[in-house]
């Protein structure tokens, strides 16, 4: 092998590293996530909001919700019930937010928005449950540490039980924007909000 024809691969290969920034390899990538929910304290009334620019009043509940399976993590969250009763139930939103939440993507803290249906319809007279869809959302630049840049959607189905507390299933998908958690992450344990069921 001539010495030109080494110095001409060396410099393609010098060359071809400068070409590709550092972490082009870590491409956003989607992964799907599902588990339960759990709010075993139930909800607080917390009092009152009213807006004028929100057309009205809201009635305000806090409490928490912890997540296990792949999103791990305890929240705290502010649930708003407004007056607004549609043919499928009565419409709710709120706020969570997890200090520490392990998920495929990393561990870190994220900020959720949520909107549910308490539909009176499914109440079983047996169980005194009735039976409510959730949509939560990764709340866009909120995540903190490897949560970062992460994005998100889930749905939960929660069983509302008469006194106040709740549980269910959920799942969808987290879009991660850097590599994937460690196998072996432990399920994070702090203070962090929940969903309204």
């Amino acid at each position: 092998t001539s010495p030109r024809l080494i110095v001409l691969l060396a410099t393609l290969c010098v060359l071809g590293a400068l070409a590709v920034p550092a972490g082009a390899t870590e491409r956003p990538r989607t992964v799907k996530v599902m588990g339960t929910e759990s709010d075993p304290d139930g909800l607080e009334p917390d009092g009152a909001e009213c807006s004028v620019s929100a057309g009205g009043c809201a009635v305000v509940a806090v409490g928490h919700s912890t997540l296990t399976g792949g999103i791990a993590g305890r929240a705290s969250y502010i649930g708003r019930f407004t007056p607004d009763l549609r043919p499928d139930g009565l419409h709710y939103s709120g706020s969570a937010h997890f200090a520490r939440v392990v998920t495929p993507c990393g561990t870190g803290a994220l900020d959720i928005e949520f909107r549910g249906v308490f539909q009176p319809a499914t109440f079983d007279p047996a169980t005194h449950d009735t039976t409510n869809p959730e949509k939560w959302n990764v709340r866009a630049g909120s995540g903190t540490g490897a949560l970062a840049g992460v994005t998100g959607t889930w749905t939960s189905i929660v069983r509302d039980h008469l006194n106040g507390k709740t549980d269910g299933r959920y799942s969808g998908v987290l879009t991660c924007s850097g590599p994937a958690t460690r196998p072996g992450a432990t399920p994070a344990r702090g203070d962090a909000p929940r969903l309204p069921g």
